[in-house]
Parts: structure tokens; C-alpha cells; sequence
């Protein structure tokens, strides 16, 4: 009888033990879990302001190849088929003017 009770004790130790172990594992775990929702929201802002910058950027490069149209359809060249000089210049540098403007922004390090 004696050594019934002392093998029930032993596992009721052994047991008090995993519980212990266990506990201590949901502990790790919860604050995994803590880190990793903390990590998905830090993740889902960041992919919503890139968004809503590309949105951005969308709509000016819509805008400015709207102007770039007018300005080229306003300079239309005659029946010689080839734009002066002047013309070709400024088309340029609008252009490069838009690119260099675009460029900056998907080297954003937010992007």
C-alpha cells in the first residue's frame, strides 16, 4: 500500500512537472503570437501606404502624360512632318522633367 502511494506520488509530480512545462510553453507561445500580430499590423500599414502611394503616383503620371498630350497636340508639326527644334527641346525636358519625378518616387525607400 505504501508503495502505491509513493508511485502516486511520483506521478502526481511528474505530472505537476508537465503542467508547469506546459504553461511555461503557452507563455512562449502567446508571446509569439503577440509579436507576430504586431508584425502583421506593422506589415499590413506598410502595404497600405505603399498602396495608396502608387495610387498617388498613378494619378500624377495619368495627369502629366494628360499635359504632355496637350502640350505635344498643341505643337503639332505642319505638313513637314518634323518638330522645331524649340519644340522637340521643351518636349524633352518635360519628359525628362516627369521621369526624374517618377523615378524619385519608386526609389522611395517606403516603396
Amino acid at each position: 500500500m505504501a508503495q502505491r502511494l509513493f508511485a502516486r506520488t511520483r506521478q502526481v509530480e511528474s505530472l505537476a512537472a508537465e503542467v508547469m512545462s506546459l504553461k511555461q510553453e503557452i507563455r512562449g507561445l502567446k508571446q509569439e503570437n503577440k509579436q507576430l500580430h504586431k508584425l502583421a499590423h506593422s506589415y499590413a500599414t506598410n502595404m497600405k501606404r505603399k498602396i495608396d502611394q502608387m495610387q498617388e503616383s498613378d494619378g500624377q503620371i495619368l495627369l502629366d502624360h494628360q499635359r504632355f498630350v496637350s502640350l505635344f497636340q498643341q505643337h503639332l508639326p505642319s505638313s513637314s512632318g518634323t518638330l522645331p527644334v524649340n519644340l522637340r527641346r521643351l518636349l524633352f525636358l518635360e519628359l525628362r522633367r516627369v521621369v526624374r519625378r517618377h523615378l524619385i518616387v519608386l526609389e522611395d525607400p517606403l516603396l
